[in-house]
């Protein structure tokens, strides 16, 4: 008995759970990129006339937004790794696919799935440095 048996899900019920974790991960990372280009954008126009405090709390909630989305990523990433597994498996056992399809299939999704961590992890740092750059040009004194 698999997993769609033991739940009672049709084929295309499990292919829809399948599309609901996908467009989860993806706005995410478009989350992810909007308060990105966010903290880029206040850092550009006024990241010299910031104080020390504000410029670090606009940081920490940065980070913890990154922290949030990172998370829903991780956790969308594992659900299509696992549908996608009870999908390609109910296709083999039905003659729709072959393992051969499946196992490169299964590896252009792992490999797409790391990039998209990878993404979020690189370009919080490189965005993190890149306000504490600006914020080094500041010539107030806090």
């Amino acid at each position: 008995m698999d997993i769609m048996e033991l739940f009672g899900l049709r084929y295309y019920e499990a292919v829809e759970i399948q599309a609901l974790n996908l467009n989860t991960m993806l706005w995410m990372i478009q989350f992810w990129i909007s308060a990105t280009f966010a903290l880029i954008v206040a850092f550009h126009f006024a990241g010299t006339q910031l104080t020390k405090p504000i410029a670090v709390l606009v940081h920490v909630l940065y980070l913890a937004v990154t922290a949030v989305s990172l998370m829903v990523y991780i956790q969308s990433a594992g659900a299509i790794i696992f549908w996608n597994s009870v999908i390609d498996a109910r296709g083999v056992a039905n003659g729709v696919i072959t393992e051969s399809q499946m196992g490169v299939a299964e590896f252009w999704r792992v490999v797409s799935v790391w990039a998209g961590g990878f993404l979020i992890v690189l370009g919080t740092i490189a965005t993190t440095f890149y306000g504490v750059h600006v914020r080094k040009g500041n010539s107030q004194e806090d």
